[in-house]
């Protein structure tokens, strides 16, 4: 019997581990939230990020993959919480590319390839830049401002 209990107590030993690792991961009670509020009616969103000013591996974590963080975009090195636009800049969005970098370059160009969500824009017209700027201005009418990119690429005007 002894070595029964021996087995078991062994055997029972990883998934309470496992299952004790998953809860220390920040992510899992937003993503519960995200499901039990799919099930209301109440649309639910992560708390606003607050303000200030993020590195480039940190907006990465913000591409919208993790239910329970605000979806970030920085557009001319300024970082938006576009968490409202879910639908657009979501995982099943069609702009959720834009989610997680400076998307500038695709913004002025108005580009969805993945190689274009850069903030360089060296190389883009006159017109390219105002139409970046009246994404801007779209992006400062409806979502908060967060902060600024650090190391970000843009070298655009600001």
């Amino acid at each position: 019997a002894k070595g029964g209990m021996h087995g078991h107590g062994h055997g029972g030993g990883p998934p309470v581990g496992k299952g004790h690792h998953g809860e220390q991961r920040g992510d899992a009670p937003g993503q519960l939230a995200a499901r039990l509020a799919a099930m209301g009616d109440e649309e639910w969103f992560p708390p606003p990020m607050p303000k200030g000013d993020l590195t480039v591996a940190e907006l990465k974590t913000h591409d919208g993959s993790d239910g329970g963080k605000p979806i970030l975009l920085a557009a001319k090195g300024i970082i938006y919480d576009v968490t409202r636009g879910r639908d657009f800049y979501g995982p099943e969005g069609a702009y959720h590319i834009f989610a997680g970098v400076d998307c500038s370059r695709a913004l002025a160009t108005m580009s969805l390839k993945i190689e274009d969500c850069v903030g360089d824009v060296s190389d883009v017209t006159e017109e390219d830049l105002s139409v970046l700027n009246d994404w801007v201005v779209k992006f400062e009418g409806k979502y908060p401002a967060v902060g600024k990119l650090l190391d970000g690429d843009y070298n655009g005007p600001r």
